[in-house]
């Protein structure tokens, strides 16, 4: 499905799936730190059973497993192309079926601690990367994008331009840390305000946060612009007297020894108060398993269970 999806999104709340990558790591297919960037070309049996799952558990846009920074250490960017991003794509699809969203991802490309540092030359690498991720994504049937993760507005504003030109619908979700302030500065209202002067469509907050301190911020964002919302927080709790997860805030890091993932009976229940919220696209981050897209489906009344195309011995990326 490529079509319709604002117009659909403004009938009612629409659901996602969970956090692709944990869950993959959860399962013990792969190590995060080594294998996540390639896990679609070198893991793709598992990719594809992991968005099956989310599908069967109710969730009706699907995301494509291209979140990953840079390929190499430097801010030259990758060193080798290769299928990742059209094969991620691919089987998001052969997933999905014809009945649900397959959304292209992109998240930040320049590490946090760099930006606001760099060359004009570096400015221009980034624009490059996101506009050839971008359109890998599109060639290979992205029917919206997700620009998530981000911590700039700044950053992310370079990637919007290319997303509207392919003619996809752009939601943007930034990721904030203890404080309700993005690296550049900017409280979540204003923030809201300038990605949506960039061109999003739909805006909103994702990952560090769970359902409690996450929310909030996107209520601020509700009262400063019109567009729809999304919300995908994390399924994890933080530390006593944190509001966010900070290890997740590494590119590399694993799941903290022991963290403490939310029930399914709290995700459920934040469903139902981000839709109170005005929430429009619904979904959640690191830690949201099947069984918790499954629990916030049947809390909005999603149909679950649906069935999803089978999987082939060998996934057709062709």
């Amino acid at each position: 499905m490529t079509s319709r999806f604002l117009e659909r999104l403004a009938e009612g709340p629409l659901l996602c799936d969970g956090g692709c990558f944990r869950e993959l790591e959860r399962t013990a297919v792969l190590s995060r730190l080594t294998d996540m960037p390639r896990a679609v070309l070198e893991y793709p049996e598992a990719v594809l059973a992991m968005h099956r799952q989310f599908a069967l558990a109710g969730a009706e846009v699907l995301q494509a497993v291209c979140w990953s920074t840079r390929d190499a250490t430097s801010t030259a960017g990758p060193t080798v192309r290769d299928e990742r991003y059209r094969v991620a794509v691919r089987l998001a699809h052969q997933a999905a079926g014809p009945d649900r969203y397959v959304a292209g991802t992109l998240t930040r490309y320049v590490e946090a601690d760099d930006w606001g540092t760099l060359t004009e030359a570096q400015r221009r690498q980034t624009e490059r990367e996101f506009e050839w991720r971008i359109g890998e994504q599109v060639d290979a049937g992205a029917g919206l994008f997700i620009l998530e993760t981000f911590e700039t507005v700044e950053e992310v504003c370079l990637a919007i331009p290319y997303v509207k030109r392919a003619g996809r619908p752009c939601v943007v979700t930034l990721a904030f840390g203890e404080t309700p302030f993005t690296r550049d500065a900017y409280l979540p209202g204003e923030a809201a305000k300038r990605l949506v002067d960039a061109g999003a469509d739909v805006v909103g907050a994702n990952c560090r946060r769970p359902p409690r301190t996450l929310l909030p911020l996107v209520e601020e964002m509700r009262r400063a612009v019109s567009v729809p919302l999304c919300t995908q927080p994390a399924a994890y709790e933080p530390s006593p007297g944190e509001v966010s997860v900070p290890w997740l805030a590494a590119p590399n890091a694993s799941a903290a020894p022991g963290a403490h993932v939310v029930s399914p009976g709290a995700m459920a229940a934040y469903a139902l108060e981000a839709v109170a919220s005005g929430v429009r696209l619904i979904g959640a981050c690191c830690g949201a398993q099947p069984h918790h897209v499954r629990a916030m489906a049947q809390a909005l009344g999603k149909r679950t269970n649906v069935p999803v195309p089978e999987i082939a011995r060998a996934p057709v990326l062709a």
